[in-house]
């Protein structure tokens, strides 16, 4: 078998793993159904690739235990497991398999997102020293990775959420702004809401869509409410489903990240229309795509001023945006779409020297 261990599997990877399926024979992946952060589970049970296991997790969910993960992998021909040294199991079926002589690649972020504590980048260096091999987010972490003296192979597969066909140009005649991503203090979703209210002020007739679920999904709306914005700003939920987000995006202007950037990148760009980003936030490795009037428009994070100022020059240049839409989408289609991940693994994992990094 080859093997994928993750803690959860959830939408936009599940489109990566089951097109990687269909291109390599005795691909699997093994998960639990949990995540160490609440609202993110594993959505690909039942599916002939996914074969689920039980995560348990310990000290306030700081540290988690694949029950079964040794039992089922310490044999496999080679093991593509995620980089996340809170996960124990992984760390010891790895040694494991070290013993054994068995192939174990890491995948993951060279570097913890955010100010992550110096004994966990250490615990990163030594996982990093025993595996035979890397899958990073981006061109960037590889060549530091080189860098570094690391003489194993190297692949670079970039985050996924959209298909080659799901990226689209836009008409770029709306006035509408979305938030895509889950409602977490994190994400600053309320500062978007007041921006917006300022962002009123200048061109009356904008709209924000806001699009996914969460702990703060009431205190959003009552926030909404109490600011007299409940005809302009609407709530969705949660939607997975690329063509019924597209039913939003066709009439968007642009995408805004509050707080720290990730996949939302990807989505409104593949979809042709820019995004709004803070400037000084622990960013996931999608903001390599965000390009300061290119692809982006950044503004001072925190400041709701400051990034109803960029909606606003958003909506004065809508020309501008529309004649860039294909230029945007085209971009996500070249490199960031579901298929380049699937092949960027599936090469992993068939040991695809001549595809590694160098």
């Amino acid at each position: 078998m080859k093997t994928i261990i993750q803690t959860s599997i959830p939408h936009y990877r599940s489109r990566v793993y089951e097109y990687a399926s269909g291109l390599l024979p005795g691909f699997r992946v093994i998960s639990g159904r949990e995540y160490f952060t609440p609202n993110l589970s594993t959505v690909a049970e039942g599916r002939p690739w996914c074969q689920i296991v039980v995560n348990k997790f310990l000290f306030g969910n700081k540290i988690c235990w694949q029950y079964g993960i040794i039992k089922n992998a310490i044999k496999d021909e080679i093991v593509l497991c995620e980089l996340n040294p809170r996960i124990l199991s992984t760390i010891l079926l790895i040694i494991l398999r070290k013993i054994l002589r068995r192939k174990s690649i890491f995948w993951g972020h060279l570097h913890g997102l955010g100010n992550r504590p110096l004994i966990l980048q250490l615990a990163r260096n030594i996982i990093f020293s025993l595996s035979d091999g890397a899958v990073l987010y981006t061109d960037t972490d590889a060549k530091k990775l080189v860098l570094r003296g690391y003489l194993k192979p190297i692949w670079v597969t970039n985050n996924s959420c959209l298909s080659e066909a799901d990226c689209t140009s836009n008409n770029g005649k709306q006035t509408d702004f979305v938030y895509v991503g889950r409602l977490v203090v994190q994400k600053k979703v309320s500062l978007l809401i007041h921006a917006f209210k300022h962002t009123l002020n200048r061109h009356p007739s904008a709209r924000l869509q806001i699009v996914g679920d969460g702990l703060e999904r009431e205190n959003l709306e009552n926030l909404v409410n109490s600011l007299g914005l409940a005809h302009q700003v609407t709530f969705w939920g949660e939607i997975s489903d690329p063509l019924e987000l597209k039913k939003i995006y066709v009439n968007c202007i642009a995408a805004v990240s509050p707080g720290y950037v990730g996949l939302s990148a990807i989505q409104a760009l593949g979809n042709g229309i820019p995004i709004l980003v803070a400037d000084d936030e622990p960013h996931a490795p999608e903001i390599e795509v965000c390009v300061e009037g290119k692809t982006a428009l950044f503004f001072t994070s925190g400041n709701p001023e400051a990034l109803a100022s960029v909606m606003i020059s958003c909506l004065n240049n809508k020309l501008h945006w529309a004649n860039c839409s294909e230029e945007l989408a085209s971009i996500i289609r070249s490199k960031y779409t579901i298929e380049s991940t699937g092949k960027a693994l599936v090469s992993a994992l068939e040991w695809g020297i001549e595809n590694a990094y160098r």
